[in-house]
This record gives structure tokens, sequence and C-alpha cells, in this order.
């Protein structure tokens, strides 16, 4: 928990949408473990109306789409 509660602190939050629930934020960034590993993610939080925090998923980053010589 500590590890996904720095990467939504470390990472730039972008709003994404605000709808009855509450507004979405999209945190891109590196998912520190404890066995030392790296991987990069990408979270989504909901702000609610009582401006409380709350996490909702975790996903990896899209790719960047390749060509038929596996180049970007």
């Amino acid at each position: 928990m500590a590890a996904l509660l720095a990467h939504a602190s470390e990472g730039e939050a972008e709003e994404t949408e605000t709808d009855q629930f509450g507004t979405r934020y999209r945190v891109e960034g590196v998912l520190k473990g404890p066995n030392e590993k790296h991987l990069s993610v990408v979270t989504i939080w909901l702000q609610k109306a009582n401006d409380r925090v709350y996490f909702v998923t975790l996903m990896p980053p899209k790719r960047k789409a390749t060509n038929e010589e596996g180049k970007t």
C-alpha cells in the first residue's frame, strides 16, 4: 500500500472526467516494489464531493504502436 501511495504522491495527476460520483484522475509513473523491482503503471483515482480520494484501479501503460519492423 505504501508503494501505491508513493506513486500517487510522486506522479502528476491528470484530471480525466467528472460525473455524479466525483472527479477521476489518472497518474502515470513507476511503482516501486518491496523486492526493489520497478514497474511502469497507470493508476486511476476518484475524488468525491467530500474531498476524500479513493483508489479505483491500476493498469499497465499503453504501448506505442509499432510498424512491421518493430520500430515506433
